[in-house]
This record gives C-alpha cells, structure tokens and sequence, in this order.
C-alpha cells in the first residue's frame, strides 16, 4: 500500500446512505486520515479537518454527540465497512474503488441511543443445521 504522505487523495462524493439526495464533494486534502472518535467530544471542526470521519459530521449536518458513524463504498446493504487503518495506509484510493478517479463513499449513521441490532446468526448454528441461534452462545461461554 501507498503511504498518504506521497500521494495525492483522490477528491471524495459523499453522501448518506440509502439517502436519496446528490453527493457532496470533498476534496481529498481534507481527508488525510480516518480515526475512530469513540467518546466524539468534538472542540470544533476547525481542529479535525484532515479528518474524514470527524469532516463528515459537519458536511452531512450530523451532532457527533448522537450519532456513530462509519462509510461504505456501496448504497444498499450494511455490509462491508471501511476501515480506518486500511484508509489510513491508502488502501482505498486506487481504481479498484474508485470510479472516474473519485471515491463514492456512503455515510451510515447510527444512533448512540438506539439499541443495538442483534449480530447476525453464524452460519454454522443456522435452523438448516438443526440447532437454532437461541443455543447461541454455548452455554460454556455463559
């Protein structure tokens, strides 16, 4: 992977996902690095501008008090999270997600209050198997 400090970050659309609106443009300068903000206690955006992650509140008018975020490369499904180390080391900025040299990125927002979906059954503890996801997890590690 490339190191960020010697390449020019492609210029970003970003928008909400399963939004139906246009893409906001980024230019890529502004999103240097993607850090997880657990605790967001957000000063201003002037501190966080070469944050992705943290630029994206502002862009999409979003209070980081009460939401999460995290970026998808496809609108549809929440499936195939980008993650912060692989965009840190360059992971992401080659044709291979890219389309016409700019990165299509879809922001899902999560609400800190809402309750937590349930993870998805393992496949192999599926009704098909016999056993069901109430045995889930073995009572061993309960």
């Amino acid at each position: 992977m490339r190191k960020l400090e010697t390449m020019a970050l492609p210029n970003i659309l970003l928008r909400g996902f399963q939004a139906n609106t246009i893409s906001d443009w980024i230019p890529g300068r502004l999103a240097q690095t993607y850090k997880v903000d657990l605790d967001a206690r957000l000063v201003g955006m002037a501190d966080h501008t070469q944050d992705f992650g943290n630029l994206t509140f502002g862009v999409l008018e979003k209070d980081p008090q009460e939401w999460l975020v995290h970026f998808h490369l496809e609108d549809g499904t929440c499936e195939g999270k980008v993650l912060p180390f692989l965009w840190n080391s360059g992971g992401y900025f080659d044709e291979g997600c890219m389309k016409d040299g700019k990165l299509h990125l879809f922001a899902h927002f999560e609400n800190k209050g809402a309750q937590p979906s349930r993870p998805p059954e393992p496949r192999h503890l599926r009704s098909n198997w016999g056993i069901h996801a109430s045995a889930w997890p073995p009572a061993l590690w309960r």
